[in-house]
């Protein structure tokens, strides 16, 4: 439900006003609202401006220019540091922002060291790794084709480009040494060109070599046991080496971490709060002698906030609470709080902008509504039992309070799904009549229009609400002739379904013709009330009652998908083969009855519902506090 609120002036001496700001800010709840501001009748007015909004204060506006670049750099720190566990210290915060200001920007140069040599590290590990491999390999290659008294070199072959470049230097080489290559690739993974020469050209190959300029043939590997071995040896020494320096830089980082995150945590917030309370001292009203401060509260607060400021001042501060007139409807902060079940059902109605302070809050409908949507489309025992069985294992490990709240929906629509399933008769389709001899109410599968009824009169109840609410509000808005168009549309959509069920049902077609009397005196009613245009919106809102047949053409589909995967686990011959086949298209259907329940009861609440009571636009609650 939207919290009511409190429009507040807090009233004191001038002398007190950083004071009362603390005290505010500390407490948590008041919307600072400058543009509230009303020159009190109290006050005399004559003199030069005798009430008028805090003039700057140069020095606040030094502290802020230093807070703010300060806080740019403590963002920077703190975005570098792992988040590692680290007890925020018990330090006065002014004696920290002083010492961060000296050594913020020495952390932060010492840690970009770290960091760029932490990656030089990796980089040769990597590289390294990489060679040690290629020489465990080409020793392989070796044992298998032993060289016959000449050299064989082995260079790594990244691509055609430099395949071709090292044949060019091989024909510059031609009338001189006689030098043979072969591409290979080393177990499917590596390309090398082995390079087969006299010992006596090997100062020459070498030179030729080096004038490519290509990093791969830098170190060319000579193919034989001794030299592999060797290569091999002095590699892991280096890696030894390189992997130890990174241990020791990763352990000086983790240790600098969790000694300085939660100090560099400790003056974000308190730059953060001082930061506020100095936007603060701007929204200030004054006089000669007194603070002014405007702005919202919720009403449950109101008492806390006098409460806080008597206790602190003695009765020097004083919160006066005002009269919310018409024109400042429109800049009411709203708060949204639900009890209990209601309170996870919030998470929907974030996803829609902010509801004005005289519209209603959606969520108490959609904690009602939605679930029952939802077990009416997938209404299954065996679907439910497993939906709520991965609610109750989730809510206990979900760690981000989105996921929470949605683990709790998912059991609410779970729970929903297990009476409805029982209801229908279903169990994982038609698994639990013929095994089980469940009894059921509803057929689902062969009651298609009773079911399209029932969907068909959800929607008229589920629209009819909407319009009540959309009647209340604009008789509680002073808007009588749209109050009266909602009623009148209200009687207009029932009367149409009273006209339709007397064509059905045969005891009652002896209304018909009345029915339609009284229809043709309300629709000029209904014009006078709403405009020309009345009845085209109230065509609208009977398509939008019969959108609500989604709701059963959904749930067919959920059995009929059901009966497919038991009709074919019963026709594959195999038991085994048949569970498995069942089990894949359950789990399909699972998924499907998750996700299509979901979205299509929320598009009914979203498009055809809420739209006729609810009024967007309303202002983010964005109390004074600590950051």
């Amino acid at each position: 439900m939207i919290v009511p609120m409190s429009k507040v002036a807090v009233v004191g001496p001038k002398r007190l006003a950083a004071e009362a700001l603390a005290v505010v800010q500390q407490l948590g709840a008041l919307h600072i609202d400058p543009e509230l501001s009303a020159i009190p009748t109290s006050l005399p007015a004559e003199g030069p401006a005798p009430f008028h909004p805090a003039p700057p204060d140069e020095n606040l506006l030094t502290r802020r220019a230093f807070y703010e670049g300060l806080l740019v750099r403590v963002n920077d720190m703190l975005e570098c540091l792992p988040e590692v566990a680290s007890r925020i210290p018990q330090l006065t915060p002014a004696a920290v922002i002083h010492s961060l200001h000296e050594v913020t920007d020495r952390h932060l140069r010492r840690w970009k060291e770290w960091c760029a040599d932490c990656d030089k590290l990796r980089d040769e590990i990597t590289q390294l790794t990489r060679r040690q491999d290629l020489v465990n390999r080409l020793n392989g290659l070796v044992e298998r084709h032993p060289a016959r008294g000449q050299v064989r070199l082995a260079l790594e072959l990244p691509g055609d480009a430099e395949w071709e470049a090292l044949a060019g230097a091989m024909e510059r080489m031609a009338g001189t040494v006689t030098v043979t290559a072969e591409r290979k690739t080393v177990k499917g993974e590596v390309e090398v060109a082995v390079l087969c020469f006299p010992a006596a050209g090997h100062a020459l190959v070498m030179e030729q070599l080096a004038a490519l300029a290509i990093p791969e043939f830098d170190q060319p590997l000579v193919l034989d046991s001794q030299s592999l071995r060797l290569a091999w040896e002095t590699g892991s020494k280096v890696l030894g080496d390189l992997t130890g320096r990174l241990t020791l830089l990763d352990e000086k980082r983790a240790a600098f971490a969790g000694r300085w995150r939660g100090i560099y945590l400790l003056a974000h917030d308190w730059l953060h709060a001082q930061l506020a309370l100095i936007q603060a001292r701007a929204d200030l009203y004054e006089t000669e002698l007194c603070f002014w401060l405007f702005g919202w509260l919720p009403s449950p607060e109101l008492p806390r906030l006098r409460g806080a400021l008597k206790e602190r001042f003695a009765g020097q501060v004083v919160v006066e609470e005002q009269e919310i007139r018409e024109h400042d409807l429109a800049r009411v902060p709203i708060v949204l709080r639900n009890p209990g079940y209601f309170q996870p059902f919030e998470l929907f109605v974030r996803l829609l902008p902010i509801p004005t302070y005289t519209s209603f809050d959606l969520t108490p409908f959609i904690a009602i509504f939605f679930p029952l949507f939802f077990g009416m489309m997938l209404g299954d025992m065996g679907y439910g039992f497993i939906l709520l069985v991965a609610a109750l294992v989730t809510i206990p490990v979900a760690r981000q309070q989105t996921l929470v709240d949605a683990a709790k929906i998912l059991g609410v629509c779970a729970v929903y799904t297990l009476i409805l399933g029982f209801l229908f008769g279903e169990f994982f389709g038609a698994v639990g009549r013929r095994f089980f001899h469940l009894p059921h109410l509803i057929d689902r599968q062969g009651s298609i229009l009773p079911m399209l009824y029932f969907a068909l009169s959800v929607g008229l109840v589920h629209i009819g609400l909407g319009l009540a609410l959309g009647m209340l509000a604009a008789f509680r808005q002073g808007e009588k002739r749209e109050g009266l168009f909602k009623l009148g549309s209200i009687c207009l959509v029932c009367l149409v379904a009273l006209i339709g069920f007397s064509f059905r049902v045969e005891t009652l077609a002896v209304l018909t013709t009345p029915l339609l009397m009284v229809l043709g005196v309300l629709v000029p009613l209904l014009i006078f009330a709403g405009g020309f245009m009345a009845p085209l919106e109230v065509l609208q809102t009977i398509g939008n009652i019969i959108s609500y047949a989604r709701i059963m053409a959904i749930g067919l589909t959920s059995v009929l998908l059901a009966y497919v995967a038991n009709q074919l686990a019963g026709a594959v011959g195999s038991i085994w083969v048949g569970v498995l086949v069942a089990s894949l298209l359950h789990a399909i259907n699972i998924v499907l009855g998750v996700f299509a329940p979901t979205v299509h009861s929320l598009r009914l609440h979203y498009v055809e519902f809420l739209g006729k009571f609810m009024t967007m636009g309303g202002r983010k609650f964005t109390p004074l506090g600590k950051g």
